[in-house]
């Protein structure tokens, strides 16, 4: 996703198939150099402990260091040092809410959380940014109705 603003892009590659755990690389051109960065350290953080919080005990599919899989997905520019990213939770999990996600504003290359967002406040604001994966996100109460994500067939 090359950015408007700037020589800069996000490239989403996957490390385990089809459907994920996708990685979102910032790519940007300055100075004759070529940078590369993974800004969403910070989003992958505050997304387990958002998790947490909320007392959701699912787990499975593929496993990030905190617990539960994860992809991320660039959504979009808001100018040349910040941006839209999306954490889901991935597709083939085993929770309820697989598929669902939150969304981060970040500053960038750093990563900084600036703002968070639920999904149903994402797909209101920034529907015709999101695609139709993002767009047909199942559950979008998930993070207000905890329950709603517990594991199938408990």
């Amino acid at each position: 996703m090359w950015s408007p603003y700037c020589a800069a892009a996000f490239v989403v590659y996957s490390d385990s198939g089809a459907m994920g755990g996708y990685h979102a690389l910032l790519v940007s051109f300055r100075d004759g150099a070529v940078r590369v960065s993974e800004p969403t350290k910070e989003i992958d953080r505050d997304f387990f402990a958002y998790f947490k919080r909320l007392g959701l005990t699912c787990m499975g599919g593929l496993e990030s260091k905190f617990g539960i899989g994860t992809n991320f997905y660039p959504i979009r520019w808001f100018d040349s040092s910040h941006a839209l990213i999306a954490v889901e939770i991935v597709s083939h999990d085993i929770c309820d809410c697989f598929g669902s996600f939150r969304a981060y504003k970040v500053d960038l290359p750093s990563g900084k959380i600036l703002q968070a967002f639920d999904q149903a406040q994402v797909k209101k604001e920034f529907a015709a940014e999101l695609g139709r994966y993002l767009a047909g996100a199942p559950n979008d109460n998930w993070d207000h109705d905890p329950k709603s994500c517990e594991p199938r067939g408990k």
